[in-house]
This record gives structure tokens, C-alpha cells and sequence, in this order.
């Protein structure tokens, strides 16, 4: 064996030991993986037997929210939000809980997905109060996150007014004058 040969096996073997010391987090996640996996397996298990649409989303609110507290949880946790959106959609509070899981690091999918929900969700009726909560991040993702003042603005005005109610002046209930 000659110097240069030597030269490329001793290159290779120091890059072996790179990749090995940056794939360490790797190796030791494995078991987490695992484990993070069962849990919302156990927390679909434990949704399919409650009784009510909003027992359901409880369920699975309660576990995303677990999930995304651990190392490597929080797709698992965006799963189980969009389990309990889907669950009863008229609770708000898997809204909030994405909006916690997504807000630092990935602020433009918390805007895609909250757009969308805005995009499904009624403004009126039952599902009124997600429309006014999906309203209300997005006009606080746009103010600190995303730095866009006008929209920033409109959706401020949205979440209050969806926020507020039916209007106070509105006629729309109210039976026509007679008279002429």
C-alpha cells in the first residue's frame, strides 16, 4: 500500500466518523419514534370510544398537546389537532393549540392552514367561534411573525367582528316596515 492510497482510507475513515457523530440524534430516537407513534395510537383508541363529538376532540386535544411537548412529537400532534378539528367542528381550541405547536418554526404552514379552515369553516352558526379563532391568529401571525401590517389589519377587523356577533344594526331579523 502506498502513501496515497493510505491518505484516502484515512479521508474516508474521518468521514465515517462524522456522519456516525452527526446521526447520533438518530440512533437515539429510535425508541422515541416508537413510543411517540403508540401514544397516538392509544390516543385514537381512547377518542374512538368517547361518547360525544366534543368528548372526541377533548381526547385528542388533550394528547397533541402531550405530544408536542416531546422531542420529535409535533407531526404526530398536527395529526391529532387535525383529528379534533375534524372531530367537532365547532370547538376553536384545536386552532389554538396549532397555532402554539407551529407559530416559531414553521409560521407560513400555520398560514396555509389556518387559511384553509378559514376557507371550510362557516361565519355564521355553530362553527362561527373557529372562524373568529382562525381569524384572530392569523391577524397576530401577520402582526409579529410575518410582518404584514395590512393584513395584518383586515384580519384583526374579521376576528372582531366574527368575534362580536351578529351585528347590532343589522335588519336581517327584523320584519319590513309597513307603511308608505
Amino acid at each position: 500500500m502506498d502513501w496515497q492510497n493510505i491518505v484516502v482510507l484515512a479521508g474516508a475513515l474521518v468521514f465515517m466518523a462524522f456522519l456516525l457523530w452527526r446521526m447520533r440524534p438518530v440512533r437515539k430516537g429510535v425508541g422515541a419514534v416508537g413510543s411517540l407513534a403508540q401514544s397516538a395510537m392509544q390516543a385514537r383508541a381512547k377518542a374512538r370510544e368517547a361518547t360525544s363529538p366534543r368528548e372526541r376532540a377533548m381526547v385528542l386535544h388533550q394528547a397533541a398537546g402531550h405530544l408536542s411537548t416531546q422531542r420529535g412529537g409535533g407531526f404526530a400532534a398536527m395529526s391529532l389537532y387535525f383529528r379534533a378539528l375534524h372531530a367537532d367542528p365547532t370547538w376553536p381550541d384545536p386552532i389554538e393549540g396549532l397555532r402554539r405547536l407551529l407559530w416559531f418554526r414553521r409560521p407560513r404552514s400555520l398560514e396555509r392552514i389556518l387559511w384553509k379552515r378559514l376557507s371550510v369553516a362557516p361565519w355564521q352558526g355553530e362553527q362561527r367561534p373557529v372562524a373568529a379563532a382562525a381569524a384572530k391568529a392569523l391577524a397576530e401571525l401577520y402582526r409579529s411573525r410575518l410582518h404584514n401590517r395590512s393584513r395584518a389589519l383586515v384580519m384583526g377587523r374579521i376576528a372582531a367582528e366574527l368575534m362580536a356577533g351578529p351585528a347590532a344594526g343589522s335588519h336581517d331579523d327584523q320584519a319590513p316596515e309597513e307603511g308608505g
